[in-house]
Protein backbone atom coordinates (compact mmCIF):
# COMPACT_ATOMS: atom_id res chain seq x y z
CA UNK A 1 0.00 0.00 0.00
CA UNK A 2 1.84 3.54 -0.77
CA UNK A 3 1.56 6.02 1.47
CA UNK A 4 -1.02 8.73 0.63
CA UNK A 5 -0.07 12.64 0.86
CA UNK A 6 0.87 13.84 4.02
CA UNK A 7 -1.95 15.12 6.85
CA UNK A 8 -1.68 18.70 7.96
CA UNK A 9 -2.61 19.20 11.04
CA UNK A 10 -5.43 21.92 11.63
CA UNK A 11 -4.34 25.58 12.11
CA UNK A 12 -4.00 26.63 16.22
CA UNK A 13 -4.47 30.05 16.85
CA UNK A 14 -2.51 31.87 19.58
CA UNK A 15 -4.82 34.38 21.91
CA UNK A 16 -3.35 37.45 23.08
CA UNK A 17 -1.80 36.10 26.70
CA UNK A 18 0.73 33.63 24.96
CA UNK A 19 1.46 35.95 22.13
CA UNK A 20 2.59 37.98 24.76
CA UNK A 21 4.45 35.72 26.21
CA UNK A 22 5.75 34.14 22.72
CA UNK A 23 6.98 37.44 21.24
CA UNK A 24 8.40 39.05 24.65
CA UNK A 25 7.27 42.65 24.19
CA UNK A 26 4.38 44.31 26.48
CA UNK A 27 0.92 45.23 25.30
CA UNK A 28 1.53 48.55 24.65
CA UNK A 29 4.74 47.88 22.43
CA UNK A 30 2.81 45.27 20.75
CA UNK A 31 -0.39 47.77 20.10
CA UNK A 32 1.95 49.95 18.36
CA UNK A 33 3.94 47.65 16.64
CA UNK A 34 0.73 46.31 15.07
CA UNK A 35 -0.94 50.18 14.31
CA UNK A 36 2.76 50.98 12.57
CA UNK A 37 2.06 47.63 10.43
CA UNK A 38 5.17 46.11 11.88
CA UNK A 39 3.01 43.47 13.11
CA UNK A 40 0.25 41.41 11.92
CA UNK A 41 -3.20 42.58 13.43
CA UNK A 42 -5.32 39.36 14.72
CA UNK A 43 -8.00 37.63 13.50
CA UNK A 44 -11.55 37.65 14.62
CA UNK A 45 -12.11 34.56 15.97
CA UNK A 46 -15.72 33.10 14.74
CA UNK A 47 -18.54 33.48 17.32
CA UNK A 48 -17.87 36.46 18.99
CA UNK A 49 -15.56 39.24 19.97
CA UNK A 50 -12.21 37.37 20.65
CA UNK A 51 -9.26 37.53 18.58
CA UNK A 52 -6.00 35.78 17.89
CA UNK A 53 -3.03 34.93 15.20
CA UNK A 54 -2.64 31.79 13.40
CA UNK A 55 0.35 29.74 15.09
CA UNK A 56 2.45 29.94 11.64
CA UNK A 57 2.33 33.59 12.01
CA UNK A 58 3.66 33.61 15.69
CA UNK A 59 6.24 31.00 14.54
CA UNK A 60 7.66 33.01 12.27
CA UNK A 61 7.61 36.24 14.22
CA UNK A 62 9.44 34.55 17.00
CA UNK A 63 12.13 33.10 14.83
CA UNK A 64 12.86 36.29 12.98
CA UNK A 65 13.35 37.96 16.97
CA UNK A 66 15.28 35.10 17.85
CA UNK A 67 17.46 35.56 15.13
CA UNK A 68 17.76 39.50 15.65
CA UNK A 69 16.13 40.93 12.97
CA UNK A 70 12.95 42.45 14.83
CA UNK A 71 9.55 41.72 13.84
CA UNK A 72 9.55 43.41 10.39
CA UNK A 73 6.84 44.22 8.38
CA UNK A 74 3.35 42.59 8.82
CA UNK A 75 2.03 40.63 5.72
Amino acid sequence: MQPGPPVSKPERFVRFPEFKARIGYGKSRIYDLIKDGKLPAPVRLPGGRAVAWPESVVDELVARVAAGEGVGHAR
